[in-house]
């Protein structure tokens, strides 16, 4: 009677266990796209700051300006604490013993620039044109850091197709002004023109 039950219960064990494997996929496809999602708000953030440090309240008007960096204080705030659901804090001695649970421990780096962008946007307005200069570099290097890591965490190795694996060409704007065909151009505006 058990040498009959034998292959019914190594079937059952092998539905379980692919069902199972379907599971952990399912979910981390789930999370995966959760973390890009999250992550492309906090570019978007990132690079809205990085923006508004280049381009004085003068360049596009004082009230939207104002408006834009608002928005980015606060997103950037909003978006730590999101990010916190996806990064935990790394559990280190008694740093933050008596905090919450998810405050307890060290912030992971991913959020660090998030929070630094935070700051930044805090403290842009009305900041002398040195601490501009510096807090620029700051986005700049809060930005480019963010994305490596957001990149590790959710991007591929590899793309999917060999024509945007392929590195880019020079694409300096005074250089590819001087590399216009006279020709093409001409056509160009012809056809804008019909």
């Amino acid at each position: 009677m058990l040498q009959a039950l034998t292959p019914i219960l190594s079937a059952l064990a092998i539905i379980v266990a692919v069902f199972g494997a379907w599971r952990n996929v399912q979910e981390s496809a789930l999370r995966r796209d959760e973390v890009l999602t999250w992550a492309n708000e906090a570019i978007t953030a990132l690079q809205t700051l990085l923006l508004l440090c280049m381009m004085p309240a003068s360049r596009i008007g004082a009230a939207p300006w104002k408006e834009k960096l608002l928005q980015v204080i606060f997103d950037t705030s909003v978006l730590v604490e999101r990010g916190r659901m996806f990064f935990a804090n790394v559990k280190a001695g008694r740093h933050g013993r008596d905090a919450e649970s998810a405050y307890r421990g060290h912030r992971p780096r991913i959020l660090d620039h998030l929070v630094v962008a935070h700051q930044v946007a805090c403290r842009l307005d009305g900041a002398d044109a040195d601490s501009v200069k510096r807090m620029h570099f700051i986005a700049s290097t809060a930005l480019r850091e963010f994305v490596s890591l957001a990149q590790k965490e959710v991007g591929r190795s590899r793309t999917v197709s060999g024509e945007t694996a392929v590195a880019g060409k020079f694409s300096e704007l005074d250089h590819l002004l001087k590399q216009i065909d006279e020709k093409r151009f001409a056509v160009f505006l012809e056809s804008r023109h019909r």
